[in-house]
């Protein structure tokens, strides 16, 4: 859309049980009333999308997919978009405010995320290879419709992984629509913030849920990058049209490269 650049997709999720594209992965036609967008294929299960945009249109727009998906795109949390994605953008000279109006958890969902973005106008080249000294570690979980104990446990096993003391360490319970759960562990360092989430599910443990988010966080202090794979993965969203930018991270994954 920024660039004004056709794309065409093909077999797109071609491996899964159910190929193709799903309700709540069409973004295409929400796009496509935006910038005035030629569009083919953007219906429930194709398996090829082309995207040739025209000129983008302000003004207000509202679309339901019809189902539970992730109103920030790609699974983040609202956090990690607030507390470590905008910032990063905010240095290459890309300004945008988020405001949380409602939580939503899957599959349920219902969340109301209220976004004010200004057209990026250039900036500066970002040079961010390693994070510097950790200043602050806290710890966040966030309940709706579920019972206290499960946020004990995992913030248990977080003090006990990340050796956190209880100062640092939160709940809060919030009245989404449905029931949900969500971890939140914040790195602040000297050139870099981090945030580390992970989603409850529905017959994982939450000490499993805690766990998997202290070996992210323990991989990522033990090494001296500015990134974690997370955050490196938001950056190929950056704007095209931004200044160069060196970046440190850790190594991604298997999944990642397969995508």
């Amino acid at each position: 859309m920024c660039t004004r650049s056709p794309v065409t997709l093909r077999k797109v999720r071609a491996n899964r049980s159910k190929p193709g594209l799903r309700a709540q992965h069409l973004a295409a036609r929400a796009a496509a009333a935006i910038c005035t967008a030629r569009v083919d294929g953007a219906a429930n299960a194709s398996t090829t999308l082309h995207f040739e945009p025209g000129a983008i249109r302000p003004g207000r727009y509202e679309i339901d997919v019809g189902t539970a998906g992730s109103a920030l795109l790609r699974a983040p949390t609202f956090e990690f978009i607030r507390d470590a994605y905008l910032p990063l953008l905010a240095r290459i000279g890309f300004r945008a405010e988020l405001s949380l109006q409602r939580h939503g958890f899957y599959p349920r969902g219902g969340g109301l995320v209220r976004a004010l973005i200004e057209p990026f106008r250039g900036g500066k080249t970002l040079q961010l290879v390693e994070r510097g000294a950790v200043r602050t570690c806290t710890a966040g979980v966030l309940l709706s419709r579920l019972p206290a104990h499960i946020a004990e446990r995992e913030l248990g096993v977080l003090r006990l992984r990340l050796g956190l003391a209880e100062s640092v360490c939160s709940i809060d319970m919030v009245d989404a629509p449905g029931a949900g759960n969500t971890v939140h562990v914040r790195v602040e360092c000297a050139h870099a913030t981090s945030v580390f989430c992970g989603l409850g599910m529905r017959g994982v443990p939450a000490e499993t849920v805690a766990g998997r988010v202290a070996d992210e966080v323990v991989r990522y202090l033990d090494s001296d990058v500015a990134l974690d794979v997370r955050r490196a993965r938001r950056n190929e969203l950056m704007p095209r049209s931004a200044p160069s930018a060196a970046l440190g991270t850790n190594p991604y994954s298997a999944h990642r490269v397969l995508r």
